[in-house]
């Protein structure tokens, strides 16, 4: 028998038992018609692609400021029409912002390409449409999945 040592966080923990965030999830994109799940760092790496296989949503993988390893871009993935931020819990809101924020700067990059091939500009909006928690750490929030739909200034 082969042993193995199971090196996890505590909020990694749900990462292999997650029949029911899928569940939750696959009525969220139905009901709102979410296209693609969008996630930051290493949490969003391992679980936002295979939430979106798993509900048959695009995915794009925002990297956190500063990090340049592997690549220079500031998400891999792909970014459709209706995006959704998934994170294993919300505090201080600071990695949701960063990822709105560079949404938004990969929509402006992907408009400018766009029209330097087209005669006319290229109309393209992602529309930010909510936040679904795949966990919460038990010891401070309870353990359910939570979707909530964000009023944003200007969006």
């Amino acid at each position: 028998m082969t042993e193995s040592i199971r090196m996890m966080e505590t909020y990694f923990h749900p990462l292999y038992e997650y029949k029911e965030a899928i569940q939750d999830l696959t009525l969220v994109v139905k009901k709102h018609n979410i296209d693609t799940l969008v996630g930051i760092g290493l949490s969003g790496a391992l679980v936002v692609p295979k939430l979106a296989e798993a509900v048959g949503a695009n995915w794009l993988i925002i990297r956190k400021e500063g990090e340049i390893t592997h690549g220079t871009q500031m998400g891999v993935g792909v970014l459709g029409e209706r995006w959704l931020f998934v994170d294993d819990f919300i505090a201080t809101g600071k990695s949701f912002r960063m990822v709105y924020k560079q949404v938004n700067a990969i929509q402006d990059q992907g408009r400018e390409l766009a029209s330097m091939m087209e005669d006319e500009p290229v109309p393209f909006f992602g529309r930010f449409c909510g936040i679904f928690t795949y966990h919460c750490i038990p010891e401070f929030f309870s353990a359910n999945h939570h979707f909530t739909i964000l009023k944003i200034k200007g969006a």
